[in-house]
């Protein structure tokens, strides 16, 4: 646990540490899984300027976005999915549905995505997965210029 606590106090002083030199701009996103996920290390983060994440987040604190109506997400432009449609199988495509949520004390962009090939094994509550962005979803769209996930 102690280890866990140290990956963003670490990063946070060497990032800190590039941007006092001539490079002072800049941002940095650290992309991470739910094992890091703590108030503590998600406070860290956050009060450092120009350091952005994204998480995955587990559906067991979410259980209300595994219920989400299959309306609302659209298919994800990939490869795979081109692939699957020219091949008449769209109906196996992953599609994915943008919305916010409070997280961690701050409005944050969820990502909701679901593979329909994907079974449920023992302990999995959903087919579905979560990725959180601590960039407020109009910020991260008009930076970023993201695919457009919401129909």
């Amino acid at each position: 646990m102690a280890y866990t606590h140290k990956i963003p106090y670490t990063i946070v002083k060497v990032f800190t540490a590039m941007r006092s030199g001539k490079q002072a701009k800049g941002e940095l996103t650290l992309v991470f899984d739910k094992g890091i996920n703590s108030e503590d290390n998600i406070a860290e983060i956050d009060a450092a300027p120009g350091i952005h994440f994204i998480t995955t987040y587990s559906p067991s604190f979410a259980e209300d976005l595994i219920r989400t109506k299959p309306s609302l997400f659209t298919p994800v432009d990939t490869a795979k999915n081109r692939e699957l449609v020219t091949r008449g199988r769209g109906e196996d495509q992953l599609v994915a549905w943008r919305t916010t949520r409070l997280l961690w004390g701050k409005e944050r962009t969820v990502i909701v995505t679901h593979n329909p090939k994907r079974r449920p094994s023992r302990g999995i509550l959903s087919t579905r997965s979560f990725s959180v962005s601590s960039k407020s979803s109009s910020t991260y769209e008009t930076r970023s210029k993201p695919r457009r996930l919401t129909g």
